[in-house]
């Protein structure tokens, strides 16, 4: 879905008279002079300061490096498993639940048993694939060599931070000893998400909210007619639409959360931005002006990514 606004709004958020105050803070648009958009910025005295056109490639600042080769993430693969030799052995491994979400727990749990017997059997715990975190110890059942474990979506947080752009599948290894030291493992894997919003730091983000930058979001620019999937790809990131996008507009009502923003024209000659809430929409490489039948060139595209 689009919408549109002319860049005149953008002109709102400086002042009238001759001494061109602006509002502190505000972003508007300029012209660069290689053909592309940039922006100027109201600094705290109330004047705007020279365009910036870094983010867009111009020659009027450094080019940024090339973004790199859009990769496919490797699908989530469980281990195998495995047992030392004389070893306990992991029968069976098993999640109560496939998919988990905020404010829920899951259940972990395994049956294990020795060639000496269970009475051989030391414990286990639930730990990271690298084994780099533990999730905590399995309990012992009143059935030798069963056990679980009852684990929050809170504690999965506090051993690894759950961040996502839509979701993330997430493996859990379980590690048995003996009293031997032997070792066997066995893991399952459990999807975490937020129906399909973000999350960030183990909070799931409204769909009213913006993304968090700490977590990640990010809004990164391209001049080519392409869609934000795109845009986000080409650095090895997702889009996600929720980023404040507007910038510079003195209408505090038009303030959604945007995928993505195109800049057509410059202020002062009938200029105007696209505003797209999914990731999928393309803007067309010229556009016109529905007020003024205008058309313009795609000066730039700003799109948020996770």
């Amino acid at each position: 879905m689009r919408s549109w606004l002319p860049f005149v709004l953008a002109i709102a958020a400086c002042g009238s008279g001759s001494d061109n105050h602006c509002v502190p803070g505000a972003s508007i648009a300029c012209s660069c002079s290689n053909g592309v958009m940039g922006a100027q910025i109201c600094d705290d005295t109330g004047r705007l300061g020279v365009c910036s056109c870094d983010a867009h490639g111009s020659s009027n600042g450094p080019t940024p490096p090339a973004p790199p080769p859009t990769t496919t993430p490797p699908p989530t693969t469980t281990p195998p498993p495995t047992s030392d030799p004389g070893g306990p052995m992991v029968l069976s491994f098993s999640a109560s639940s496939s998919t988990l979400t905020q404010g829920q727990s899951i259940t972990f749990s395994a049956i294990v048993t020795t060639p000496s017997g269970v009475d051989a059997l030391a414990g286990g715990t639930l730990a990271t694939p690298d084994g780099a975190g533990t999730y905590g110890p399995f309990d012992a059942g009143t059935q030798k060599g069963a056990f679980s474990l009852v684990l929050s979506w809170t504690q999965m947080n506090q051993t690894l931070p759950i961040d996502f752009a839509d979701a993330d599948t997430r493996t859990f290894q379980a590690v048995f000893f003996d009293t031997s030291g032997r070792r066997a493992t066995a893991a399952v894997a459990v999807t975490l998400s937020c129906s399909g919003q973000p999350a960030c730091s183990g909070t799931c983000v409204k769909a009213s909210e913006v993304a968090p930058k700490e977590c990640g979001v990010q809004t990164l620019g391209s001049s080519k007619a392409v869609s934000c999937n795109t845009v986000c790809a080409g650095y090895g990131l997702a889009c996600i639409p929720y980023c404040h996008l507007a910038y510079g507009y003195s209408d505090p009502s038009f303030n959604p959360l945007l995928a993505g923003q195109a800049d057509y024209g410059n202020i002062g000659s009938g200029g105007f931005a696209d505003f797209f809430d999914s990731c999928a929409d393309v803007p067309p490489a010229s556009d016109t002006n529905p007020e003024t039948k205008m058309s313009f060139p795609l000066g730039s595209l700003t799109c948020c990514c996770h």
